[in-house]
This record gives C-alpha cells, sequence and structure tokens, in this order.
C-alpha cells in the first residue's frame, strides 16, 4: 500500500494540474442541463475552491495514524478555525477530528462513482444515512441534498440532519465527490432531527496503476454534528465514532461495488 500512498501524494502535489485537465466526460446529473440557477452564480468558482481545500487538507501535514487494519489506513487531525470550505469555515468544529482513510478496494473506480451518483444505493454502504433526498440541482455535476440520520450511542444522541452540497468531478486521474454544508429553503430545521453540518466531505477514486481493476481510495471526513454533541463528553462520543466508521464505510463500499 506505500505505493499507492506514493501515488495519492504525487496526486496532491499535482493539483493544479489535476484540475485544469479535468475530464468532462459525465453527464449533468439530475435535470440540470449544466444550467446555474441565479442564486448560485458563482457555483463552479465555489467548487473549485472547495476541492483545493480538501486536498490541501490531506496533504498538509499534522496527521497522526489512529488505525491499520488491512489495506486500510486511518489518520485524523485537528483543522484551524480560519480553514474556508468554499464560503464556511471551521468555526466551533475545531474539537471535532477531521479524519482520513486510505485503502485499495478491489473494483474498478468508475464502479465506485457510479454508487455515488446513485441516490438508491447509498444505504448499502452508508450505515448511517436512513434518509436522503435531492432539493435541488445548482449547475453541472452540483446538487444540493438532504439527508439524515438514526439516532447514535446507543440511542442517546438524537438523529441528525444535514443539508449538504455535493460536487462530482471527473479528474484526469480518476473522480471525485466532494461536500460542504449548505442551507435551502425546502429543509429547514425541525424538532425532529438534531440539525449538523458536514463541513467538508470528499472521496477520492483513482485507478490503481498496478491494477486496472483496483481503486486507490481516500475518504475525507469533518463533521459538526450539533447539539449535545457539541459538549465535551459529546465530542468524544462523535471523535470515537468517526475514528471507527471510514472501516465498515470502505469495506461496504467494496462489498457494494461487487454486488451484482
Amino acid at each position: 500500500m506505500d505505493g499507492a500512498f506514493q501515488q495519492f501524494d504525487s496526486f496532491l502535489k499535482n493539483l493544479g494540474k489535476n484540475l485544469s485537465r479535468s475530464r468532462d466526460d459525465l453527464a449533468s446529473i439530475g435535470n440540470a442541463g449544466g444550467n446555474v440557477p441565479v442564486k448560485y452564480p458563482d457555483v463552479e468558482k465555489k467548487n473549485d475552491e472547495l476541492l483545493k481545500t480538501m486536498f490541501k487538507v490531506a496533504e498538509e501535514g499534522g496527521w497522526q495514524e489512529i488505525r491499520r487494519t488491512g489495506s486500510i489506513v486511518i489518520w485524523r487531525k485537528r483543522l484551524s478555525s480560519d480553514v474556508s470550505f468554499g464560503g464556511g469555515d471551521a468555526g466551533r468544529a475545531q474539537k471535532f477530528f477531521v479524519v482520513m482513510a486510505k485503502a485499495r478496494i478491489k473494483a474498478p473506480a468508475r464502479k465506485l462513482f457510479d454508487l455515488f451518483l446513485d441516490n438508491s444505493r447509498v444505504p448499502e454502504y452508508n450505515e448511517h444515512c436512513k434518509e436522503l433526498k435531492d432539493l435541488e440541482y445548482i449547475g453541472k455535476n452540483t446538487k444540493i441534498s438532504w439527508a439524515a440520520t438514526g439516532r447514535f450511542g446507543g440511542g442517546l444522541l438524537k438523529a441528525r440532519d444535514f443539508v449538504t452540497r455535493v460536487h462530482y468531478r471527473p479528474m484526469q486521474s480518476g473522480y471525485v465527490v466532494v461536500n460542504r454544508p449548505e442551507v435551502h429553503e425546502d429543509a429547514k430545521p425541525t424538532n425532529k432531527f438534531v440539525r449538523a453540518e458536514v463541513l467538508l466531505a470528499g472521496n477520492v477514486m483513482m485507478q490503481a496503476e498496478d491494477d486496472p481493476e483496483s481503486t486507490d481510495f481516500m475518504v475525507l471526513s469533518h463533521v459538526n454534528p450539533g447539539g449535545i454533541a457539541d459538549t465535551s463528553l459529546g465530542s468524544k462520543v462523535i471523535n470515537l465514532l468517526c475514528a471507527n466508521s471510514p472501516v465498515t464505510f470502505i469495506n461496504s463500499l467494496e462489498a457494494a461495488a461487487n454486488r451484482k
């Protein structure tokens, strides 16, 4: 796996080239047709900023390895409050770790990418997602979605909901899905859920150089779960969940990609 990680490092260092040479081989998702609503005039600019932030966070130092199992390696670190996520910032969520995991998945990169494009298959690899709906398509390969979880911590923590921008980007070397929080008039906070935020999340899928049927995969996530989790005890519970969730997520993603 060290060779695969070196491939990621090379990809990160050449981010500018990868962005400028992004492949345009993905039809627009939903029915957006590539049109950008007037209220989202800077959608492509912010998407590029978000991608650059994600890769910068991944490339910069400060990571602490916390778990290694099979091909999966997990790290964590804290972000400074001035890190910007294409319009948002880390702010009070500093107390929550940003988590990164890398792994070799035995499935082609395109198959993995197709899983992220298909909402109906999300429950196959994301055990926490109990409800999901798209709210609006705001540009080419970019949408705003609402999602909800079940309760956490053996029922101690209330279910969360999220409103998130999701951007899909074919790259010269593979595929990327990147997320940040949004506010949308069709998904206002309610008493049923605690409103949480996916401050920064990304999934990077690169065809393995030594095996076209395998993918070198990276997932990065920084979440502010809100509510009681925004306390000292709650943050410890959430940080523990975030440190272990990538293993289940990656294994489930591989199984879903190979499911007929």
